[in-house]
């Protein structure tokens, strides 16, 4: 089992900018932005870690469980923290980033929730 905090206002996956194709008339591409990735990559190092301490194989083979509590300064609701689902979307993937697990379609049960007015940041439980 890993668990973990991560300190700092989290980012959702869907934090994203807009960046022209270049072609004319074509498509825009949608891009992380800058602070989306700055998290997703503070999750990883954060994981990787804790993983250090822990006596298990990595990544982690077979079904897996997640727990995420999104802890922010305010009002989960009034400080546009952003979708639950997008904040679980750049944690998962960071943990498969940081080798977890290979994928994170090995979730087979995810729970989380957001509270307020706390130190921002994450506490991160995996259980196989």
């Amino acid at each position: 089992m890993l668990n973990f905090w991560v300190s700092g206002p989290p980012k959702t996956k869907g934090s994203l900018d807009v960046v022209n194709s270049g072609r004319a008339g074509g498509r825009p591409v949608l891009q992380d932005s800058p602070a989306s990735k700055r998290w997703r990559k503070l999750v990883a190092y954060c994981a990787e870690q804790e993983m250090r301490g822990v006596t298990q194989a990595w990544p982690l083979d077979g079904p897996v469980a997640v727990d995420l509590e999104f802890v922010l300064s305010g009002d989960p609701v009034a400080v546009r923290s952003g979708d639950l689902d997008k904040l679980y979307r750049n944690v998962l993937d960071a943990l498969t980033d940081a080798g977890v697990y290979e994928d994170d379609v090995q979730v087979v049960r995810l729970s989380g929730s957001k509270v307020g007015d706390g130190d921002p940041g994450v506490r991160v439980r995996v259980v196989i």
